[in-house]
């Protein structure tokens, strides 16, 4: 399948995309404040017509001491968006996924040690659960974000207050979870992986989003935990259907 690698000017922006839900950011991870239909808002995770997340990435710790890791190269599928990091005995590389007609995100991401580490990850959503442009003109107001739900080891659920939107991520692998508010609402996945050199781990997170109920929350969250490897190969399908008529 045809793609674009790039390994300079890594703070352009990209978009992943599906026709029920989206995530702008940059190439190297970051999600910048840009967007005037609302003003700073257009980068994050979108499932129309709500946002659902400010902003997700992935932290690394050692001893409680941040490691750097850099954005080395950004490479774009039809179906996909890679992004590789590096840093001290570690290279990550983030694969983002949307399914046609569902409102779920999935991202992966495949640590492999560079040598022997034990090392602390820490994957963060922050929420901002709010209408797009489009909602006060059709007579929405927004809420406050609020804890729908949380198993306190792989999921977690943020509602607005006044609106039937949810917006949750589902981790394939139980964590250490933490809930935090600085402004926003906040979830951490937390991780003690030890690997040896050459070893890979892949951590797994699904964003799931609904404007209508949290029983269609969960029929999405089913439907794209159960049946992944089938909607990956349905949108290549359609992609090569594509390509041929061009």
């Amino acid at each position: 399948m045809n793609s674009i690698t790039k390994f300079e000017n890594l703070n352009d922006p990209y978009i992943v995309v599906g026709n029920r839900m989206y995530s702008i950011a940059n190439q190297d991870g970051e999600f910048p404040r840009l967007g005037w239909h609302v003003e700073g808002e257009m980068a994050g995770v979108w499932a129309h017509p709500i946002k659902l997340f400010n902003e997700y990435g992935i932290c690394v710790y050692k001893e409680n001491e941040k490691i750097n890791i850099k954005a080395k190269s950004f490479n774009i599928e039809p179906t996909k968006a890679n992004t590789k990091f590096l840093g001290d005995k570690i290279e990550i590389t983030k694969s983002e996924f949307v399914p046609d007609d569902l409102e779920a995100l999935v991202i992966d991401y495949s640590i492999k040690a560079i040598c022997d580490f034990n090392y602390k990850i820490e994957f963060k959503a922050v929420a901002n659960v709010i209408g797009t442009w489009t909602a006060e003109d059709a007579g929405f107001k927004n809420g406050t974000d609020e804890v729908f739900e949380n198993n306190n080891k792989n999921k977690v659920v943020f509602k607005d207050s006044i609106n039937p939107w949810f917006a949750g991520i589902y981790a394939k692998d139980d964590a250490s979870v933490d809930i935090s508010e600085d402004e926003l609402l906040s979830a951490k996945f937390s991780y003690n992986l030890e690997l040896k050199k050459d070893e890979v781990k892949t951590l797994r997170f699904i964003i799931v989003g609904s404007s209508v109920s949290y029983e269609q929350f969960e029929t999405t969250l089913n439907n794209i935990t159960n049946n992944l490897e089938s909607l990956i190969e349905a949108k290549e399908n359609r992609y090569e259907e594509i390509r041929k008529k061009i």
